[in-house]
């Protein structure tokens, strides 16, 4: 009897041993399994992510046969200069500068020529208390690579009546082409199809079809262009005040000088200047980039600038009626 027992313990110590070996081989698959669906999860979004690459990079390579096909490349590099900029603002603690190069068209406009931009972009300035104590100033206009010993310092900035914003920076001109400004008339003929954004701060490398992102106002008096801005995609580029728009034919359509925020901030337009067909230079403010007193100041461009400020911001706050 004892013996039977015996036997019987030694086969559930067995049972035992193999229901403990089971067990561990069940949870040895199991974690293989886990690791295999695991790593089959990284592998579908690791090839989501290829494949996101892949058409974001097929829309880039569209949108810049697009634009080598046209003429716009070609009337923008022969037309942009190279606007190197510097400014220093005395202060008690802690000077303010600002040293930025830009990469902007020239446009020609009632016989002269200019470098477009946007105020507060060209003059670092977006505020109202800026002080008579620029001690430092210098906008020098080169052709892009030249060397800054060849560029030429440019001495009057013109606010046009139209839209205080803009900011015209008169150039005797160099070896470039200046472009033919669109009247706000001739564009509303035209249309606003096959119309390019081109970035401030780079030589056509941020550069754009717009498509379907533009649109014009029915309103009366409201001579601008809209651009929609993605509050979601992350690779669209964006339309910012110092930005341009030519066509694809190569004639300039506007600078942007605002955003726009609405529909409770869900949505975002730049609101693009387009020149009038009337003389663009009547009434303009303008504004000297030199010094014209002895204290060594750039005062009368700082007195120009901040006279400007609180009329920016009511031209900021005009919303387009939707």
């Amino acid at each position: 009897r004892e013996l039977e027992i015996g036997e019987l313990r030694e086969q559930l110590n067995n049972t035992q041993s193999m229901l403990k070996r089971t067990v561990a081989d069940l949870n040895s698959a199991k974690s293989d399994l886990q690791a295999s669906s695991s790593q089959a999860q990284n592998t579908a979004a690791a090839l989501a992510d290829l494949q996101s690459q892949y058409s974001l990079t097929r829309e880039q390579l569209q949108q810049a046969e697009q634009m080598l096909s046209s003429d716009v490349m070609k009337k923008y590099a022969e037309s942009v200069s190279q606007l190197n900029f510097q400014l220093r603002e005395k202060r008690m603690i802690l000077d303010f500068t600002q040293n930025r190069t830009f990469y902007l068209p020239e446009i020609q406009l009632d016989g002269r020529r200019f470098l477009i931009c946007e105020v507060r972009r060209a003059t670092g300035f977006d505020r109202a208390d800026i002080s008579d104590s620029v001690s430092t100033l210098a906008y020098m206009n080169a052709v892009p690579g030249e060397l800054n010993d060849q560029a030429l310092k440019l001495e009057t900035m013109y606010l046009p009546a139209a839209d205080r914003r803009v900011a015209l920076l008169e150039t005797s001109g160099r070896a470039g082409k200046a472009l033919r400004p669109l009247p706000f008339p001739e564009l509303v003929k035209r249309g606003t199809q096959e119309l390019y954004l081109f970035k401030q701060h780079s030589f056509g490398t941020e550069s754009c079809p717009l498509d379907t992102r533009v649109s014009l106002s029915l309103e009366p008096g409201d001579p601008y262009l809209y651009i929609r801005n993605s509050n979601r995609s992350s690779t669209e580029l964006r339309a910012e005040p110092g930005d341009v728009v030519l066509t694809k034919q190569g004639d300039f359509v506007g600078v942007v000088v605002s955003t726009e925020v609405f529909d409770m901030g869900s949505k975002e337009e730049a609101k693009c200047f387009v020149f009038p067909a009337a003389p663009a230079l009547e009434n303009a403010v303008a504004i000297p980039l030199n010094r014209t007193d002895n204290a060594g100041f750039y005062q009368e461009f700082a007195r120009g600038v901040r006279n400007q400020m609180n009329g920016l911001r009511e031209l900021d706050a005009e919303q387009r009626k939707r």
